[in-house]
Parts: C-alpha cells; sequence; structure tokens
C-alpha cells in the first residue's frame, strides 16, 4: 500500500510540475522519492502558484498566467 501511494505521489508531482511549466519536474519527483513527506512540502512551497486552467488548443492544464502552454508551445 505505502509503494502503491508513493508512486501515485510520484506521478502527480511530475504532472503537476509540467502543467506548471517547471523544467526540472524530474529533480522534483527525485526529491519527493527520497524524501517522501518532506519533499512533497519542499515542492508545495517552492511551486509556481495559481491556477490551472485548461489550454484552448491541446486541452491540457496550464497556469491561467502562462503565456505558452508547457504541452504544445502555442500562445495565448
Amino acid at each position: 500500500l505505502f509503494l502503491v501511494l508513493n508512486i501515485a505521489l510520484l506521478v502527480w508531482v511530475a504532472r503537476d510540475a509540467k502543467s506548471r511549466g517547471m523544467d526540472n519536474a524530474v529533480l522534483w519527483m527525485i526529491l519527493v522519492l527520497c524524501t517522501s513527506i518532506v519533499g512533497l512540502i519542499i515542492y508545495l512551497f517552492s511551486r509556481p502558484q495559481g491556477n490551472l486552467v485548461a489550454c484552448a488548443n491541446c486541452g491540457n492544464k496550464k497556469l491561467q498566467a502562462a503565456v505558452r502552454c508547457p504541452h504544445c508551445g502555442i500562445g495565448i
């Protein structure tokens, strides 16, 4: 059960970091993997804040204030 929750947490961190336009999603995953809840807390306080909205072009989530979508690269 602990392993499944840890994997789910890693997937969430990777998707959230990608949606927020962070280039170092893999490093955040490694930090959360090695430090568990402490790494998650550090990630939550250091990630870009803002609302996630659907991109008009590709439908993936992106920060509302982002100029370009981190998934498709199309600007507003």
